[in-house]
């Protein structure tokens, strides 16, 4: 069998028992004389098949078959051994064929690809296991005219859709695209449903812990790590075993809570959550009474407790994810003592730089865009250096240097090669996920505004990491490592 899949197998084996059934969804297209694949969505599913209730709002449009069935996890292997060795799926007597276009002729053919995502880019709220192929580009199957007629057959459908995309967000469980300009697409996607509930926090120095667990009959071999950040000196560790004794059954899932006392300088937390040798959720709570230091940060507490909406919008998960991402950028670059001002989300010049700050007492201005996408779609590195240096142009007898930085919440190993170093060549800045939340971080000191300029000179600017290198303006010393 495939190597990726003998891989997926191999990962999920330790968690079998969390599993009863599988779930497919599947969008295709009548083409050479055989239903095609379009999206396909398989989801292990801790409920029995007859508790699961099938999708029931699925439209009927010729030349398109929409599918939702229900299968036993025993099936699991015999599903993958036809898919892997014969491109097809079949449901109630339909055959789905996977595959590819060669020539005028349809050869069943499945690439493998396998990765495990945390739960903010799973898509299903749970760190998840996934078997996946982006296979043929979707306009290799259909004209144009072709997937027009689907949309229009969508808005005339019994059940009416405003589009694709509005099917697709509410049919798929995880984020699947379907456009003239995407390929078909196919997930096997297997959730480890255990994690932090909503109910931690730091309360009176304690931190409280709640974890919950569903598909499990008890829990074993489940373990927390904690580091503790201080306000002074190294991080503390510690490490806790989980007893199968402290879990208790709460309705259809099992329940963990307990607390820990901090350390007296413990300004932020991070935990993470270990199950049969994974990692699979992690927090980072801050120490409400840490916020003293900084004003900026009690005030935006006024508004969001324990800042938990504007690390929302950091990780690109707010309900309108690019504008979001945005709006927190900016509160981010507020709280770290910047004067920030957004001009990305005015309909009437948002062609133009997101948002412009500047720190009293310096003679640098950050110009930044925003993106929760790739850091160049639509040319945006270019067009933020060419930006960059007329506003700078504007300044010249000002004597103000623009500082150009693009903001993403993407991961570091995220990010393509050719896209540092075409920042590296426009003399961008790029702030990646981790650099945000190292950006976070320094705002709880008293007054981090030089101290997060020397942060983007160390971490951000130096030549090790592929972009320009700069010298910070300004009458105080900023510590040698920057933070």
């Amino acid at each position: 069998m495939n190597r990726e899949v003998e891989k997926f197998k191999s990962k999920i084996q330790p968690f079998l028992e969390g599993w009863k059934s599988i779930e497919v969804r599947i969008i295709s297209t009548f083409l050479f004389d055989r239903w095609i694949n379009l999206a396909t969505e398989f989801l292990l599913r801790s409920e029995s098949p007859e508790e699961i209730s099938l999708f029931r709002k699925i439209p009927e449009i010729e030349n398109f078959r929409i599918l939702n069935a229900v299968f036993p996890i025993g099936n699991l292997d015999n599903l993958l051994l036809n898919l892997n060795e014969k491109g097809i799926l079949s449901i109630d007597g339909n055959g789905i064929f996977y595959g590819r276009k060669e020539k005028d002729e349809f050869k069943p053919q499945i690439t493998w690809s396998f990765d495990a995502f945390e739960r903010k880019r799973s898509g299903v709220d749970f760190y998840a296991f996934e078997l996946y192929e982006y296979g043929e580009s979707v306009r290799n199957f259909l004209e144009y005219k072709k997937l027009e007629e689907f949309k229009d057959g969508l808005k005339k459908s019994k059940h009416p859709y405003a589009g694709i995309d509005d099917l697709i967000r509410e049919f798929f469980h995880s984020e699947i695209h379907l456009s003239h300009d995407t390929s078909t697409t196919l997930k096997l996607i297997a959730p480890i449903r255990v994690n932090f509930s909503g109910n931690c926090k730091i309360q009176k120095n304690q931190l409280c812990i709640s974890i919950q667990s569903f598909g499990w009959e008890e829990m074993e071999e489940v373990s927390l790590n904690l580091i503790q950040y201080l306000k002074k000196g190294n991080p503390a560790r510690q490490s806790y075993e989980i007893q199968k004794a402290e879990w208790i059954k709460e309705g259809n899932h099992l329940l963990f809570e307990k607390k820990f006392n901090l350390n007296d300088q413990c300004r932020e937390i991070k935990v993470f959550l270990i199950f049969k040798g994974e990692s699979v959720d992690e927090q980072n709570i801050f120490n409400p009474g840490s916020f003293l230091d900084n004003p900026r940060i009690i005030i935006h507490s006024y508004f969001d407790k324990e800042l938990t909406l504007l690390k929302k919008y950091l990780t690109g998960q707010g309900k309108n994810s690019s504008s979001d991402f945005e709006i927190g950028v900016s509160w981010l670059l507020n709280l770290c003592g910047f004067i920030t001002t957004s001009y990305g989300l005015a309909k009437q010049i948002q062609n133009e730089i997101d948002i412009v700050a500047s720190l009293p007492g310096s003679n640098k201005i950050i110009a930044v865009e925003c993106t929760t996408e790739s850091i160049d779609i639509h040319d945006k590195l270019s067009r933020l250096s060419v930006r960059s240096k007329k506003l700078e142009g504007c300044l010249n007898s000002h004597s103000q240097k623009v500082i150009p930085l693009v903001f993403t919440c993407l991961d570091e190993d995220k990010i393509p090669d050719s896209e540092k170093d075409k920042a590296k060549k426009d003399k961008i800045g790029i702030i990646s996920a981790e650099k945000i939340e190292k950006l976070l971080n320094i705002s709880l000191e008293a007054n981090p505004g030089l101290e997060v300029l020397g942060y983007l000179e160390k971490v951000c600017f130096s030549e090790e990491t592929g972009v320009l290198n700069f010298l910070v303006s300004g009458k105080r010393q900023v510590r040698k490592n920057g933070l």
